[in-house]
């Protein structure tokens, strides 16, 4: 009588996966027909009959393969855990001028290895970044990502707040949002939602990307006052430009007590996306007229910027 001793399988593939995130294992030889791969914590990770394992929560699983021969295998499998939740925090919408900056906040809430304990501390282990586009699409296609700072003065006594500043956008709308990541696993997207939802994992629907609208500065246009003769009265300096931009001047007065030219700086109203602009005005004095006879005499008429000649010749 002989006996066949069939050799045991081997399994190959990674055996380390994240939550909701698959790895592929494979068995040497033929399958077993029935169940050839099983978890034994199923609650940990499930496993398909092609060997697809896929993470459902944090810890450890024994997955088996069984051969044709009814031989089998075995690994331990560790899913590693993802982000329990995450959002963008503030604002959910917003405008700046050209050439302003925007701040946003995203918070993170995770227990576990990765620990969010709130109160000014950032648990270790987290990648959070801040992004933006000029689409209004999953931030997973984005490609303008930067890394946020860590807020400690926000978050409360649970989450972990961080905060990122946009700048040097040019004039149209952009979408931002904040990514997160643990354990290499792969990016978590926060999304807004207004109070008291307080937002969430982005899902393009009821927690979302927040718009920022980014506007031009236009630069005020004013009629030229002047030149003025020394003393005259001068005309106010308009507070409204003639393409609608409301400001205020330095100095606020046209002084003509000097002759020469005088610089006056219009200033924006603030939150008005507008840039500065100047005037030059002039002053002057008309020389007073010569030859004159001895019974005439010369007076400066500041009115009409001249000089007015009077006198009668003796009889």
């Amino acid at each position: 009588m002989s006996t066949t001793i069939n050799p045991n399988p081997t399994i190959t593939g990674t055996t380390s996966v994240c939550i909701n995130a698959t790895t592929q294992l494979t068995g040497s030889g033929i399958p077993a027909v029935s169940n050839p791969w099983t978890s034994s914590n199923t609650n940990v990770a499930i496993v398909s009959t092609t060997g697809l394992v896929t993470g459902v929560a944090s810890g450890t699983t024994t997955i088996t393969y069984t051969n044709s021969s009814g031989c089998t295998a075995s690994v331990t499998v560790s899913v590693n855990d993802i982000i329990d939740w995450a959002n963008l925090q503030f604002p959910g919408s917003g405008s700046i001028c050209q050439g302003g900056t925007y701040t946003i906040y995203g918070q993170l809430y995770n227990t576990g290895a990765v620990n969010t304990v709130g109160a000014g501390v950032a648990a270790t282990g987290v990648t959070t970044e801040f992004g933006y586009s000029s689409n209004n699409t999953n931030p997973s296609t984005w490609t303008n990502w930067s890394t946020a700072t860590f807020n400690p003065s926000g978050g409360g006594t649970q989450n972990d707040e961080y905060m990122g500043i946009l700048t040097g956008l040019a004039p149209g709308t952009y979408y931002y949002a904040f990514r997160y990541q643990i354990n290499g696993c792969g990016w978590q997207y926060g999304g807004y939602s207004a109070p008291p939802s307080g937002g969430g994992i982005w899902d393009g629907t009821n927690n979302i990307s927040g718009q920022l609208t980014v506007s031009p500065n236009i630069t005020p246009t004013f009629n030229q006052l002047g030149s003025y003769c020394l003393n005259q009265t001068p005309d106010n300096l308009p507070t409204t430009s003639t393409n609608g931009i409301l400001g205020t001047w330095n100095p606020s007065v046209i002084s003509t007590n000097t002759i020469g030219n005088q610089t006056y700086t219009f200033a924006p109203a603030a939150g008005v996306c507008a840039t500065s602009a100047t005037m030059i005005v002039t002053v002057t004095q008309q020389a007073a007229p010569s030859g004159l006879a001895c019974y005439q005499t010369a007076t400066f008429n500041t009115g009409t910027c001249a000089w007015v000649v009077s006198g009668t010749q003796p009889v």
